[in-house]
């Protein structure tokens, strides 16, 4: 489209806004879960003046990759999501481990027998996270990823000017509701 002479980052900048506005206008029926992410598929068609119209969009769209232009963008999608995510390393024979105890000690548990050492259940937690996890504990709730691990992604909320401005004027006309 640059090539035929689109001003692509204006078309750019109007998609973002689009998918900005759409999600505020839904975002008490997004569930929260602070440990979990999903992927959203705007599906959005330019009319003659480049306005962007949005079709539809899909919560978890397919990442088949039936076609050349699928596998470009989709295979970099998935890229950029592990990058970002950046799921820590694990110790696959330590989380066999502390899984087969944990079953294990549960059984003990329903029959009445709890030997369990004299450890809390969160201090044992912790000790079976920091063993599977080698130490390296991962993000912590609201800690922003690594400017270098964002890849092709692009923030836009919360905290961008957009986000701000936007969320000011949804929250103005619910006010008046």
């Amino acid at each position: 489209l640059k090539v035929q002479g689109f001003d692509t980052r204006k078309m750019w900048i109007r998609i973002s806004d689009l998918c900005l506005k759409t999600l505020l206008c839904v975002e008490d029926d997004i569930p929260h879960q602070p440990n979990a992410f999903e992927v959203f598929g705007f599906d959005v068609i330019f009319d003659e003046q480049l306005s962007p119209w949005l079709i539809e969009v899909n919560s978890s769209p397919s990442l088949a990759r039936e076609t050349d232009l699928d596998t470009r963008i989709k295979e970099d999608l998935i890229y950029d999501t592990v990058i970002l995510v950046n799921p820590p390393a694990f110790n696959r024979v330590a989380l066999f481990d502390i899984c087969q105890r944990r079953c294990s000690q549960q059984c003990r548990d329903r029959n009445g027998k709890n030997l369990r050492k004299h450890i809390s259940e969160k201090d044992q937690l912790e000790n079976d996270l920091r063993e599977i996890l080698t130490n390296k504990l991962p993000r912590k709730y609201g800690e922003l990823p690594r400017a270098d691990l964002k890849g092709s992604y692009e923030r836009l909320a919360p905290g961008t000017p957009s986000f701000e401005r936007m969320k000011k004027a949804h929250s103005s006309y619910l006010d008046t509701l």
